[in-house]
């Protein structure tokens, strides 16, 4: 694939993924933490706000391989 290509449909693919989990991690804080303490919130919303970087890692060095 075209190096600039592969950086658009990479950059796509970023944004989708980013939209999808935010919405994903949105629904379960919704079903999950009224009902959880305030240990348990401060919990989810770590891990949560940190579960992206992985596949956000995997799509920028896909993005970048030449």
């Amino acid at each position: 694939m075209i190096p600039n290509r592969r950086r658009l449909a990479g950059t796509v693919l970023l944004l989708l993924f980013v939209f999808v989990y935010v919405f994903l991690a949105a629904i379960v804080a919704e079903h999950v933490l009224p009902k959880a303490g305030g240990g348990l919130a401060f919990l989810y919303y770590a891990v949560a706000g940190l579960a992206w970087v992985p596949g956000a890692g995997l799509i920028i060095s896909w993005m970048h391989r030449t």
